[in-house]
């Protein structure tokens, strides 16, 4: 094989399972994403209330909080296909059982059926978000790791693209039970193609205890893993928070309906299938930490933008900025993360990773639910947007405090030993 077919983007295609994985996961976000729309268009139908929409997002958080650090423990200890097998099967349950909530067949719906589902996909998603993040390894060689992360982030965003589209028509036309039915129905997709895949795991050891805990000394003791989840914890709580409250907004900010929240939803998803496209054409070491630091300070700013105007077409404009600054930042910490972490770590510390979103995103949903319902939802994205400039100003300066103390430090070992590196200064100054 040579060079450039190992390296290139469209690389990680040569092998099998990853054209499998890929086609499942292809057919399973569109209906995560039908899901997450009409859940949220559901529970606003039902309350009027901004506050709801935080609290449906937080009774997601909480089985996130509790059980992702043993999830990523399973991850490192079971076979991680059986695990994506077991979690997708249950996922899919709790799609038709939302489904029937939803329709009022069985019950007339409330809120808090909506939040006890969402509180159970938490628990189901603590477990399959570090097995899922750590199977990736699998699938690819080292080497085209950076560029499998690409294609899944297009893959994933072009789902958000064309899922929420898809959802505003359905929930419009036919009403929420429709989307959550044919969330349910695409995970066959994803089941058959991880029944399909010849995966060696004959090298985990099922016997084993590995602490859930190690995975955070690692994080601890190692600065740039520490500063990139910080950044990724920041964006995850005060970034994503307007995504909860695109209902409201949609009505509060420009007075319209189910079809506009799909619209906003999938302008986002441009911005963030042009970053996808971005991250896959400078995907080189030593520009990651540029798109880290730049694309948060870009979402901030769009965010920013976003919360001030009136304008729809201004709105859906900033959205699209806005989701090429959150998906070019969460791409390359990830991909860091998964170039740097030690094999027998992957599980726990990608369980780290998963943490902070399934967690953060819902708790920074809550938080943006409750100052919506007191500021009203434009000044509460606002004030998550400024609080994540701010962060990205103060990490990428922290990030530069440490560059330049290596960089001294190995000027002064240079001249003590009287000879010129310049591969030991350039390795002094590749830090994230």
């Amino acid at each position: 094989m040579t060079q450039s077919s190992s390296r290139g983007i469209l690389a990680p295609f040569q092998a099998r399972n990853f054209r499998l994985f890929y086609t499942g996961q292809l057919v399973s976000m569109i209906g995560t994403w039908l899901q997450f729309v009409a859940e949220g268009w559901l529970v606003f139908h039902l309350t009027h209330s901004p506050a709801w929409l935080g609290i449906v997002a937080g009774a997601g958080a909480a089985p996130g909080l509790l059980l992702t650090l043993t999830g990523g423990q399973f991850a490192d200890r079971y076979p991680r296909r059986r695990i994506l097998l077991i979690t997708q099967v249950l996922s899919m349950v709790l799609a038709f059982l939302l489904a029937l909530l939803a329709s009022g067949r069985w019950v007339v719906p409330q809120p808090w059926h909506i939040a006890a589902v969402a509180a159970a996909l938490g628990a189901v998603n603590a477990f399959s978000g570090p097995a899922f993040q750590s199977f990736m390894p699998t699938l690819v060689p080292r080497e085209q790791m950076g560029s499998a992360i690409a294609l899944n982030s297009l893959l994933w965003n072009s789902a958000r693209v064309f899922g929420p589209l898809a959802a505003g028509g359905l929930i419009a036309y036919f009403g929420a039970p429709g989307c959550f039915a044919l969330n349910g129905l695409s995970y066959i997709a994803v089941i058959v193609a991880l029944l399909m895949m010849h995966v060696d795991e004959a090298h985990m050891d099922e016997t084993a205890r590995p602490s859930p805990l190690e995975g955070l000394r690692y994080v601890a003791r190692t600065p740039i893993a520490l500063r990139i989840l910080i950044m990724f914890a920041v964006t995850a709580s005060f970034g994503w928070l307007y995504q909860t409250l695109l209902p409201a907004l949609a009505a509060e900010q420009f007075h319209r309906g189910a079809l506009a929240v799909g619209q906003l939803t999938a302008a986002a998803g441009i911005g963030a299938v042009l970053a996808a496209i971005v991250t896959a054409i400078f995907a080189r070491a030593e520009v990651r930490r540029y798109l880290i630091y730049g694309g948060a300070l870009m979402y901030s700013i769009a965010l920013v933008g976003f919360s001030m105007v009136t304008s729809y077409p201004a709105g859906l404009a900033t959205l699209v900025a806005a989701g090429l600054g959150l998906i070019i930042t969460g791409v390359n910490i990830n991909a860091q993360l998964q170039e740097e972490v030690p094999d027998a770590l992957r599980g726990r510390v990608m369980a780290i990773f998963s943490l902070i979103w399934m967690g953060f995103q819902p708790l920074g949903g809550l938080l943006g639910g409750t100052l919506a319902e007191h500021l009203g939802s434009p000044k509460a994205v606002g004030m998550g947007a400024v609080v994540c400039f701010f962060a990205s100003l103060g990490l990428f300066a922290w990030s530069e405090a440490e560059r330049r103390a290596a960089v001294n430090g190995t000027i002064a070992e240079i001249e003590h030993a009287g000879a010129g590196s310049a591969e030991l200064l350039k390795q002094s100054s590749g830090g994230i």
